[in-house]
């Protein structure tokens, strides 16, 4: 029986290799062992995106550091409560940035658990 896979496996090499085999069987093929992976997992590119948030999420987290000296000075309350800065009209908008920040964690978070080796 090992014998009848070996020659399929090398079967379907043979003609993956000249373009005559169908899409599904070589993908089943290529499923068939993790030593027949043959994708690209673009480790450059991921890194790449990484350091590209991590710098967005330093420049709002400067931004969110600002605007929480600045209330120490002028409302040391508006840093107690998130309800009362909400309502702040003159202040821009900490809870904006937060929502912005929130969404740049998430994609952050998802990027390098992709990048990762597995």
């Amino acid at each position: 029986m090992a014998q009848t896979r070996r020659a399929r496996e090398a079967h379907l090499l043979k003609y993956a290799s000249a373009g005559r085999v169908k899409p599904n069987k070589l993908i089943a093929f290529m499923n068939s062992s993790d030593n027949f992976l043959m994708c690209r997992r673009f480790a450059f590119l991921h890194s790449r995106v990484l350091l590209h948030r991590q710098d967005e999420l330093a420049e709002m987290e400067k931004q969110l550091l600002a605007m929480d000296d600045e209330d120490a000075e002028n409302d040391k309350l508006a840093l107690q409560s998130r309800r009362r800065d909400d309502q702040r009209p003159d202040q821009p908008s900490r809870k904006s940035l937060m929502e912005r920040i929130d969404n740049k964690l998430k994609d952050y978070g998802k990027t390098s658990d992709t990048s990762t080796p597995q």
